[in-house]
């Protein structure tokens, strides 16, 4: 390697016995101060704004946060619900705090337990909450009921808020119900530039929530609860207002009051037809209803709502039977689709429902009491079907 800076330091070195770099004295007094300069002088200036980054400026920022253990009162029948990350939300705190006190007292005029609220004039990442998994940990260890924090997020003129919620503890019973599981997504990036939406948002989280707990009572009242909690959420969050029609559906299944169920399963399909739990959930209520063609129907939407997309285009396989003298022997067919719903799908292939639903139906113990009586539907409606159904023991 050659000496920086050619050359008097390297004829100076040459015809040293240790002349070669960087063995020269002259030389290793060089590369230590290259070290100095270029790699531990950097790393020390960082180490200390770290340091005061974490221990001056942000402890200064957190001085309006409120003591914990004294946040909220000590009634146990409380609905306690804490929000950070909303000092940055806009010029003024008063004016979130007011809208937000709003929201709770239209809340508790007609709440089975009492909101309260407090916001927390820091981050949440202070308190080392940086995921939702963080969030349902912090709610445990300090008995909070409802925890919303998010980023906010300045993107020209505008922003928007990454805006995160954890319960405690998480709501079983509205996730799931019967043997099927819906997944609630937990996050929601949204345009802040009209506030009110974001506040809107917040109502309905809370009335979700509500709805858990109430749900966790496992008695009539508390479902009726559930339900006229989700009735009320909004549209302002298409993810949130879809599953609580179905979860509303579930539960008036489990009540027996199936033309209800079906109504609630039918908003969430004009609200959004190409999400496919809600077919699925039809499907299933028409077969207990025993209007099988219905259910063969809705569960061939609802394999081409949940099958991927590919060249814009859909394709659903499914298995049926063929006979042979010697016996029988399994045929697959498919059907293609456009991605995007199309009420056509309704009228096409109608005979692959029946199909599809049996194959579900085999694998799933207890819907085994139906094949019979859509095997039986399939001839009726379909005599010239080319497919055979066939059950085997």
């Amino acid at each position: 390697m050659k000496c920086w800076g050619r050359t008097k330091l390297h004829k100076r070195c040459k015809n040293n016995i240790n002349g070669l770099w960087p063995f020269c004295s002259t030389h290793r007094h060089q590369i230590h101060i290259y070290l100095l300069t270029v790699l531990i002088l950097p790393m020390a200036i960082y180490i200390a704004g770290r340091y005061i980054y974490e221990n001056v400026i942000s402890q200064s920022g957190s001085s309006d946060c409120i003591e914990l253990e004294n946040i909220f009162s000590k009634n146990d029948n409380d609905y306690r619900v804490l929000i950070f990350d909303f000092m940055d939300f806009d010029s003024g705190n008063s004016n979130i705090e007011y809208k937000i006190q709003s929201i709770v007292e239209s809340i508790n005029q007609t709440s089975h337990k009492k909101v309260v609220t407090q916001i927390a004039n820091c981050n949440s990442n202070l308190y080392k909450i940086y995921t939702l998994n963080d969030a349902m940990v912090f709610c445990k260890e300090n008995k909070i009921d409802l925890l919303i924090f998010g980023e906010i997020e300045e993107i020209g003129e505008s922003k928007r808020i990454d805006l995160k919620y954890a319960s405690n503890p998480i709501i079983e019973s509205i996730n799931q119900r019967e043997q099927y599981i819906i997944e609630m997504n937990v996050s929601s990036i949204i345009d802040i530039t009209n506030n009110d939406g974001v506040f809107r948002l917040l109502k309905d989280i809370i009335l979700w929530n509500l709805g858990g707990i109430a749900g966790e009572l496992k008695t009539e009242d508390g479902n009726n609860l559930l339900l006229k909690y989700l009735g009320e959420i909004s549209t302002e969050y298409d993810s949130l207002y879809y599953t609580s029609k179905i979860v509303s559906s579930l539960i008036l299944k489990s009540q027996n009051k199936l033309d209800l169920s079906i109504l609630k399963l039918n908003e969430a399909i004009d609200f959004n037809p190409n999400w496919a739990s809600s077919y699925y959930e039809r499907s299933m209520t028409h077969l207990k209803m025993e209007e099988i063609d219905k259910a063969a129907s809705d569960f061939k939407l609802f394999k081409i709502a949940s099958a991927d997309c590919y060249k814009d285009e859909k394709q659903i396989f499914f298995s049926s039977y063929v006979k042979f003298e010697n016996g029988v022997t399994p045929v697959t067919y498919s059907q293609e689709f456009t991605c995007n719903y199309d009420s056509t799908y309704i009228s096409t292939a109608k005979e692959f429902g029946y199909c599809l639903l049996l194959q579900d139906l085999v694998d799933k113990e207890e819907n085994l009491k139906y094949l019979e009586m859509v095997i039986k539907d399939w001839k009726l409606k379909h005599p010239n079907s080319p497919y055979l159904p066939l059950n085997f023991e």
